[in-house]
């Protein structure tokens, strides 16, 4: 009986690490397929451009990863937006005058307010949901259009008391001083292995900016990423920090150079492969 017992515990725990290696193994051909990417590169602004690549096999299968890349030596700054209601987020960057811009933190549907940490100053906005404390494991700090990148969680959020700049929640933290963080005991694995249209900010070495979005939910162009592959993605491009922002509907990456409505990327919500399936924000992350 004990034997019995001892073989269906260690069935139990292959299972269970098959599921976990199955998420994390990024294979040599995907660090191959990105640095060889053919990126079709257009500048935005001095010291900004839009970056774009298709892959017909990465991460298991087809992907549309577009990026825009601030230089490290650049005079632009960044800059964060969070409405009190729900808009579209083209719209929002071109009223505020932004270059280019990426959607912002999670957010509450039906109120149309974000739901995670965000503070002006002495001001706190919004406070993180319970619901939400799960994956909202770092933040960014802007302070004079420079932008920061950290690690966060309830007793940080409780005890958080820089009275300069502007932070604003997200999560998970992809990647912290080098280092791709672990994902495979956080509750809510279903959030963190499964793909889907991603979007994340990441600061290089020598102070590049990277905003990407992964779309997906478009099988034939783009299968989306799961957390595991956007933080090796975002390493893979030097970034020695990283965050995840809000993902799904919401993925979209906008440059004011750009066609139409700006959005570079597909955004998922109309089920086409365009760049007309924008769904509204409340928060954005603007370049300057």
């Amino acid at each position: 009986m004990k034997s019995i017992i001892y073989t269906k515990r260690l069935i139990t725990l292959m299972l269970s690490l098959t599921v976990v290696f199955s998420t994390q193994a990024q294979s040599s051909s995907d660090s191959i397929a990105i640095h060889h990417a053919s990126w079709t590169t257009r500048a935005i602004s001095q010291g900004v451009t839009h970056q774009q690549a298709r892959f017909d096999h990465l991460f298991g299968g087809a992907q549309n990863i577009n990026m825009i890349v601030m230089d490290g030596k650049s005079d632009k700054k960044i800059e964060v937006y969070v409405g009190n209601q729900r808009a579209y987020m083209s719209d929002i960057a071109r009223k505020e005058g932004a270059l280019a811009a990426i959607n912002g933190t999670y957010y509450d549907v039906g109120k149309g307010e974000t739901n995670c940490y965000y503070r002006k100053d002495r001001d706190v906005i919004h406070t993180t949901a319970q619901a939400e404390t799960y994956r909202v494991t770092g933040a960014i700090r802007v302070k004079k259009g420079k932008m920061k990148i950290f690690s966060w969680n309830e007793n940080t959020e409780k005890n958080y008391r820089k009275r300069k700049g502007t932070v604003l929640a997200s999560g998970p933290l992809l990647i912290e001083k080098g280092r791709i963080c672990s994902f495979s005991q956080q509750p809510g694995q279903g959030f963190y292995t499964t793909k889907h249209p991603r979007s994340a900010v990441g600061i290089t070495k020598d102070k590049k900016i990277y905003l990407v979005t992964v779309d997906g939910r478009q099988p034939q162009h783009a299968i989306g990423a799961n957390i595991y592959e956007l933080a090796y993605l975002l390493k893979q491009l030097g970034c020695v920090y990283a965050l995840n922002l809000d993902g799904g509907g919401s993925v979209t990456l906008w440059a004011a150079t750009a066609p139409d409505n700006g959005v570079v990327n597909s955004p998922s919500s109309n089920g086409k492969f365009d760049n007309q399936g924008e769904r509204t924000n409340v928060s954005v992350l603007m370049i300057r």
